[in-house]
């Protein structure tokens, strides 16, 4: 299935203090969103080159990733009052300026319903909390074939994980990490970046209203000053 791509910009028109309805609209673009993007990585982590998926490390991250796909789709469906016409799966346009869905079309339950939603991605949140640490644990493993144990510990000590790895590679003339699996790994933690954006933005506008914020969206964000500040940083560890 496709996945839909959102803009800052979308979510902003949300609003900062978002009405039922626009929540509702929300959680119901998330019920169809979530589950496809943590489909397509379990469908990622079952293709892994080398076997790598029989690893242990690799078989949690898949069971959590399961088990939040599992959560969703057992989410029991929304009742409306009436018929009306929702985002189809795949939709381009879902976060919408003014909701689609009516004040009068609304569940008499409409507030628990997202309370609801909100509890279940808050619980999917925090149990993925610890899956770049374990993701990184297993791939850590791979360098101890190479070098020894006391060696990459002074080494990394002085270098980013993702930093230490290119260096050794460059250092020592040594492929500890495949084309394959670091385009792997940079499509895992990508969607996973965008996976806990839509989940931290929907709580937020569910239950953070602060000025200059649209759910963790700062309104007042600088984009050319983060930019320089982050090249600042490349820049001192590069040279």
């Amino acid at each position: 299935m496709e996945i839909n791509e959102i803009s800052n910009k979308k979510k902003k028109k949300k609003g900062s203090n978002p009405s039922q309805a626009i929540l509702l609209q929300a959680t119901e673009f998330l019920k169809q969103e979530l589950p496809v993007r943590l489909a397509h990585r379990v469908i990622e982590l079952d293709n892994l080159p080398q076997n790598l998926n029989s690893m242990p490390s690799i078989s949690r991250v898949r069971s959590w990733y399961v088990d939040s796909f599992r959560d969703l789709v057992s989410l029991p469906k929304i009742h409306y009052p009436q018929k009306i016409k929702l985002p189809p799966m795949g939709a381009k346009q879902v976060f919408y300026p003014d909701s689609i869905i009516k004040e009068e079309h609304l569940p008499e339950n409409v507030k628990e319903i997202n309370a609801h939603f909100v509890d279940a991605i808050e619980k999917i949140k925090k149990r993925h909390d610890p899956v770049t640490t374990t993701i990184g644990s297993y791939f850590f493993r791979f360098l101890f074939f190479f070098f020894s144990s006391d060696f990459l510990i002074l080494f990394l000590k002085k270098n980013s994980s993702a930093q230490g790895i290119k260096e050794l590679k460059e250092k020592y003339n040594v492929d500890v990490l495949s084309d394959q699996v670091q385009s792997f790994l940079d499509r895992f933690h990508l969607s996973r970046i965008g996976i806990r954006f839509l989940i931290g933005q929907h709580i937020a506008l569910n239950k953070s209203h602060h000025p200059n914020y649209v759910g963790i969206i700062c309104t007042k964000t600088n984009i050319s000053e983060i930019g320089s500040f982050f090249k600042k940083i490349i820049l001192q560890q590069t040279y």
